[in-house]
């Protein structure tokens, strides 16, 4: 009688226990929160200097990371500060970073802002680390990597990264057609589709283009208005953009005149750039298997740092409202348990990715994400 309650009560506590831990697994799987997240660098110089430029950034090489730009993501880094990545120290563990990048320099500069906001105490060696495990690999001068590896990055903007070279980079420039040949082709037949070019001379009657030019001609005085394109605007709007975080006053556009460029811009970058298949599955495919691999992996926190480009490229598929990506801009995706939702710039975006728009489930998401992948990019690029 004793042996059979006693075996009883055995039976109930495993009983117990199993159910206990099935819930408490449920329990954690629902609870859990991934994010995955893909920041652009910060402000920068205008990436093609007029002659105004040069005046005006003469201490900046075109395209660089500012000490503004440098700030911005130093603050996000600091916005980004989670008890997951620290010890009891308050030093970032390094095992429990997980970060991609790009090498082109000012989203280099831009990187080790945001670990100095990140991981304030001991961001030395958190970015001794990552220069050693990741960024070595594209490093083509040793000497320079060496001076690198042995400073302390209090001054790192000052460090020359031109030497850093992704061979195969798809992951971060697969919208250029130094990665994919053929887009060079795409480009060639938009700028001469009939609907491309009726859409340059209605851009050219609004009455804004008149401001825009007379500014465009300040910059560059050897400018005709006969060969103003699209896409000339659209260079010369980032360079204002670049111009105005910078603090200086010129060019000087009225809110009509920057709305309008603002079109231009979301015409370019949507209409244009994203506006084929083949630029998707150029720009996309790594990106959108680097995103499943986060999403099926076991880290809490991905960060990827590139280009608004990279950004535009997904928001081209995910979101119907084009969306234009300031400096240090912010893309999210969100996991809680089994659904995901998307932020930009922490505002919740309504998707294509599911019916629902929002609170698509993992699967659902992961079979969105996948009919952007190439599964012969070379073939496709004609490499």
């Amino acid at each position: 009688m004793f042996s059979s309650q006693f075996t009883w009560a055995i039976l109930q506590i495993i009983i117990i226990s199993a159910l206990y831990f099935i819930n408490f697994k449920a329990i954690t799987f629902e609870d859990q929160q991934k994010e995955i997240s893909f920041i652009r660098h910060g402000a920068r110089s205008p990436n093609k200097y007029n002659p105004l430029d040069q005046i005006l950034w003469k201490n900046y090489k075109p395209g660089y990371l500012t000490e503004k730009g440098f700030q911005q993501l130093h603050d996000l880094g600091q916005s980004s500060q989670t008890n997951y990545f620290y010890d009891a120290e308050g030093n970032c563990i390094y095992q429990k970073l997980n970060f991609v990048s790009s090498v082109i320099p000012r989203v280099m500069h831009s990187f080790i802002g945001f670990v100095k906001g990140l991981c304030p105490y001991n961001f030395q060696g958190i970015l001794r680390n990552y220069f050693q495990d990741y960024y070595s690999k594209y490093s083509q001068n040793e000497n320079i990597l060496n001076e690198i590896m042995q400073s302390d990055f209090t001054n790192p903007l000052i460090f020359d990264f031109q030497t850093f070279k992704m061979e195969r980079d798809f992951l971060f420039h697969g919208h250029s057609s130094s990665q994919c040949p053929k887009l060079d082709y795409i480009k060639e037949e938009i700028l001469n589709n009939q609907e491309y070019l009726n859409k340059n001379e209605e851009f050219k009657q609004r009455p804004e283009f008149q401001e825009v030019f007379q500014q465009m001609k300040l910059s560059n005085s050897s400018l005709d208005e006969g060969t103003i394109t699209i896409n000339k605007m659209k260079t010369f709007y980032g360079g204002f953009k670049c111009n105005r975080y910078q603090g200086f006053d010129k060019p000087v556009l009225s809110l009509n005149a920057q709305k309008y460029l603002d079109e231009i811009f979301i015409y370019k970058f949507y209409k244009m750039d994203n506006s084929r298949s083949i630029q998707h599955f150029s720009a996309l495919t790594e990106i959108f298997q680097w995103i499943i691999n986060q999403i099926q992996g076991d880290h809490t926190i991905s960060l990827y740092f590139g280009h608004d480009s990279n950004q535009v490229a997904m928001l081209s598929v995910l979101v119907e409202e084009p969306l234009i990506p300031p400096f240090a801009s912010k893309l999210s995706f969100i996991i809680q348990g089994e659904y995901v939702n998307l932020y930009f710039q922490n505002e919740l975006l309504e998707t294509r990715m599911c019916r629902s728009k929002i609170n698509c489930t993992r699967g659902q998401v992961i079979k969105y994400l996948e009919q952007y992948i190439s599964k012969n990019l070379n073939e496709l690029c004609q490499i």
